[in-house]
C-alpha cells in the first residue's frame, strides 16, 4: 500500500446566522449548499467570523452593504493507494496445468486477491489502524503510508476534541463538527426515541435527513426486536418472523461486522455499547483513478525467480462537505428486551 502525495482540495462554504433572518427558516440555519460533483465538493455551516446586514424593508435611498462575506473554506482530503499481490510460482503452475486440473488456481488466487483487497477497503475504512485507534488512519508497515481517514474520525463519537479533519479543525470551527449522541436507553420505546432524535439533529438544515444507517449486528437485533415487539401477524393460517429486511425512517439500514464500538473507542463490537451512524450521503464524495480502480495489472517475471507476479491497484479520495448533515450513537444497550 502506497500513498500518493497530492491532495484533493474541497471547498466548504460558511454562512452565518444573521443571513438567515427573515426568509423563513424558523431557527434552522442553512447548513449545506449545492454540491458541485465534478472537481469540488462545497458545504455550509457557520463562520466563526462573518457578518451580514440584517434584510429589511428596502426604501429607495437604501444604501446596499458592498461587504464581501467570508464564505469559502478549503478541506483537503489527501489521495490514498493500496495494492494487494497475486503470485504464482512456476512449480505450481505446472501442478495445475492440463486437462487434469480441478481447479484453475491462477484464477483463485486471483479471486482471493480480490476478496481480500475489499475486506481490507471495508476494514480500514470503518476501523482505521483497529485496536484502540479506529479514529487513526491505517498505516503500512511496509513502507509507512496511510490509507483513507476512517468514518471514527470523519463522524467522530467526540467531535469536540483538538482534532483536524479534511485539514479543518473541529474545535476551533464548530460549524464543522458533526451530531453526536449517547444512549442511555432502558426499553425498547427509549431507544427508538434516542434514534429520532439523532436523526432530527442530523435533518437540520436543508440537504435533507440521513438516506444511510450503519449499525453492527447487535444494534441491529435490537432493532429488529424492537419492531418485532410491536408487530401483529395479520394471519391466523401462517405466522412467520418478521423481517427480512427493516430501514429506518425509510432509509437503508444494513449493518456490518467491522463497525467499532465507538464509546469505547475499540474495534472490538460489544452488546453492552452499540454503534449506529447516520450518515448522508449528498454531502460525501469520492474520487477514484480510471486507471486504478481495483485494476488488476498484468503479470510480470521478476528477474531470477521462476514465478510471475500481478497487482490489484486502489487509488483515490473519499471526503465529506458537510458534517453537520452526520451524526453517530454510541453506548448502545443491545442486551435490551422490552
Amino acid at each position: 500500500m502506497s500513498q500518493a502525495p497530492a491532495e484533493t482540495p474541497v471547498k466548504v462554504q460558511r454562512l452565518g446566522t444573521e443571513a438567515t433572518a427573515g426568509r423563513g427558516y424558523a431557527g434552522n440555519v442553512p447548513t449545506s449548499a449545492p454540491l458541485e460533483r465534478d472537481d469540488i465538493v462545497r458545504a455550509t455551516g457557520r463562520p466563526v467570523e462573518a457578518w451580514v446586514k440584517v434584510p429589511r424593508d428596502n426604501n429607495t435611498d437604501d444604501a446596499l452593504d458592498t461587504t464581501p462575506a467570508e464564505g469559502l473554506t478549503n478541506a483537503f482530503w489527501p489521495w490514498r493507494q493500496a495494492a494487494v499481490p497475486i503470485a504464482i510460482s512456476g512449480e505450481e503452475e505446472e501442478k495445475n496445468s492440463g486437462e487434469a486440473k480441478i481447479i484453475d488456481l491462477l484464477e483463485a488466487k486471483t479471486t482471493q486477491a480480490e476478496l481480500g483487497i475489499q475486506e481490507f477497503f471495508n476494514k480500514k475504512l470503518l476501523q482505521g489502524a483497529g485496536g484502540s485507534a479506529i479514529t487513526t488512519a491505517y498505516v503500512s508497515p511496509i513502507n509507512g503510508a496511510a490509507f483513507l481517514d476512517p468514518l471514527p474520525l470523519v463522524v467522530a463519537y467526540d467531535p469536540t476534541t483538538s482534532t483536524a479533519v479534511g485539514n479543518i479543525n473541529q474545535l476551533t470551527y464548530t460549524w464543522w463538527r458533526n451530531q453526536t449522541f449517547n444512549s442511555v436507553s432502558t426499553t425498547y420505546a427509549g431507544f427508538l426515541k434516542e434514534l429520532r432524535r439523532l436523526r432530527n439533529n442530523c435533518k437540520k438544515g436543508p440537504g435533507g435527513p440521513p438516506n444511510l444507517i450503519l449499525i453492527d449486528q447487535s444494534v441491529e437485533e435490537l432493532y429488529v426486536a424492537a419492531l418485532t415487539a410491536r408487530h401483529q401477524n395479520p394471519s391466523y393460517d401462517k405466522a412467520d418472523i418478521p423481517f427480512e429486511n427493516v430501514q429506518m425512517f425509510g432509509s437503508t439500514a444494513v449493518w456490518d461486522e467491522f463497525v467499532p464500538d465507538v464509546q469505547a473507542g475499540s474495534a472490538t463490537q460489544s452488546t453492552s455499547s452499540g454503534t449506529a451512524w447516520m450518515l448522508n450521503t449528498k454531502f460525501w464524495g469520492i474520487k477514484v483513478s480510471k486507471n486504478r480502480n481495483f485494476t488488476t495489472t498484468g503479470f510480470m517475471k521478476p528477474h531470477g525467480q521462476d514465478a510471475r507476479t500481478a497487482h490489484i491497484l486502489w487509488m483515490g479520495g473519499i471526503g465529506c462537505s458537510n458534517r453537520r448533515k452526520q451524526g453517530v450513537m454510541g453506548g448502545i444497550d443491545s442486551t435490551l428486551t422490552s
